[in-house]
């Protein structure tokens, strides 16, 4: 039985030497991102897409791809820029902002840059006031925010694709990301959300987890 029993842990003691660990740890390089800096000196890069270029920027739009960055020219906005979505075919969405605080005194113009032309979207948008792009899917379709100033609100939510801007009836919705389903994630009051042809409620998480 003795015999049996040292054999076994003799055995098992082998095969968990030999087996691949479970709980194996990738590790990964941070690294500045060569002149993606803002004039205070912070940095700040907003997506990437799968190709690992990385558009950001603070008064002007900035990308990053292959090693180097660059700062794209821009001939329809005149305001400071910045760029927060960009998709795997390098199309770049973001807005231009007026620097006043809070959304009733922004001037914020959201864009769409494609093959080197940026498209001013603000005479498209339905609702005088100011508007931001935030993500941009696959298919080149953006999730676009509309404020109305005027009004003192409210959020508006659309989409832009092909030179149509599209009014998805969503009122007071602030959109953070689309994907490829044209399916939209953000927040409604302060609380996570989600779109999907109607807003759902993420709700808030159990006590504990």
């Amino acid at each position: 039985m003795g015999g049996r029993l040292i054999s076994s842990l003799i055995l098992t003691g082998a095969i968990l030497a030999t087996a691949p660990c479970a709980l194996a740890v990738t590790e990964y390089d941070v690294i500045d991102i060569p002149g993606m800096t803002a004039s205070n000196g912070q940095t700040y890069a907003h997506a990437l897409n799968n190709l690992g270029q990385v558009v950001g920027g603070y008064s002007h739009v900035l990308l990053y791809s292959g090693g180097t960055t660059q700062e794209l020219d821009f001939q329809n906005i005149a305001i400071p820029t910045v760029g927060t979505g960009i998709n795997d075919s390098g199309q770049i969405v973001g807005f231009g902002f007026s620097g006043q605080s809070g959304k009733a005194g922004q001037a914020s113009q959201a864009f769409f840059y494609s093959n080197g032309t940026d498209t001013n979207l603000a005479s498209l948008l339905p609702y005088p006031g100011a508007g931001w792009a935030h993500s941009v899917n696959a298919s080149g379709e953006a999730v676009v925010e509309n404020y109305e100033t005027v009004n003192g609100g409210p959020d508006h939510l659309l989409t832009y694709q092909n030179g149509v801007v599209t009014d998805l009836h969503v009122t007071g919705f602030s959109p953070t990301i689309i994907n490829d389903l044209g399916h939209i994630a953000g927040t409604v009051n302060q609380r996570a959300s989600f779109y999907d042809g109607q807003v759902h409620n993420l709700g808030t998480p159990a006590a504990g987890t």
